[in-house]
């Protein structure tokens, strides 16, 4: 039996440490693990950091592909389904799993692509009445393009599908891929140092409210002290146009705030 031959390409950065980026990578090695399965990986700049792409770099059946060094350094949407079409010649994709709402909007106007896609909405508005007309037709010419639409959590999907009916029976559940624990994390002994540890994995943005959750921790520290640590597992900060003190204030906050690590 011919392998199943598997593209997936995310309009994100790996060289950035962040939600996105992980859970590429988390797809591409889930996806390698299936039987008879091939997977080509498309990136969307060549990697310089190698911390999150380095579990899938050495699995046999994984073809990581950075972009073409004669083309565009950061692929834009349209070279990027360029590259997949390009690397696909005579052996069609079995599916094209692509992450991204400008993405999924060019890649539904290809027809060669249809029934093929697997799309990952998460930059689409969640609340209905900011959905205006144009971003819920382009919506729908995805669900339309798509024979899977993937999202992240029930109430995600629970709210897509009041807006977009059409989208039932293509609409699936992909949660972030969490490796199964051997031990029960609550039954673990207390640290002897005492310290409350607090992590945080992801993205800086305001949105996310990644200053505020800054501001809290300083002032649990200056309570708590020596106590309380907060583990911060990410590099990537928004630098918003509108708000241009956003990312001054959370440089300061990770790198001034003591506990912060």
């Amino acid at each position: 039996m011919p392998p199943v031959r598997l593209a997936v390409y995310g309009d994100l950065n790996l060289n950035y440490v962040d939600g996105s980026a992980i859970w590429a990578v988390s797809l591409v090695e889930a996806l390698a693990g299936l039987p008879n399965v091939q997977v080509s990986f498309f990136l969307k700049a060549a990697v310089t950091k190698t911390e999150v792409i380095r579990p899938i770099l050495d699995l046999p059946n994984v073809q990581v592909i950075p972009p073409d060094p004669n083309g565009e350094k950061v692929l834009s949407p349209p070279a990027a389904l360029a590259a997949i079409r390009s690397h696909e010649g005579t052996r069609p994709y079995t599916a094209v799993v692509l992450r991204g709402f400008a993405l999924c909007r060019q890649a539904a106007r290809e027809p060669a692509l249809a029934g093929r896609l697997w799309t990952y909405l998460t930059d689409i508005p969640h609340q209905a009445d900011a959905l205006g007309a144009s971003d819920r037709q382009e919506i729908r010419a995805i669900i339309q393009a798509s024979r899977h639409v993937l999202c992240q959590t029930q109430q995600f999907a629970d709210y897509f599908t009041s807006i977009f009916p059409e989208s039932r029976g293509k609409l699936h559940l992909l949660p972030p891929m969490i490796p199964t624990q051997d031990t029960d994390p609550a039954g673990e002994p207390a640290r002897p140092d005492g310290v409350f540890r607090i992590c945080y994995a992801g993205k800086f943005a305001p949105l996310w409210a990644s200053r505020e959750m800054l501001a809290t921790f300083k002032d649990i520290q200056q309570r708590h002290g020596k106590y309380v640590a907060l583990h911060v597992f990410g590099d990537k900060i928004h630098n918003p146009p509108e708000d241009p003190l956003f990312k001054p204030d959370v440089l300061a906050g990770l790198k001034k705030t003591p506990g912060v690590v």
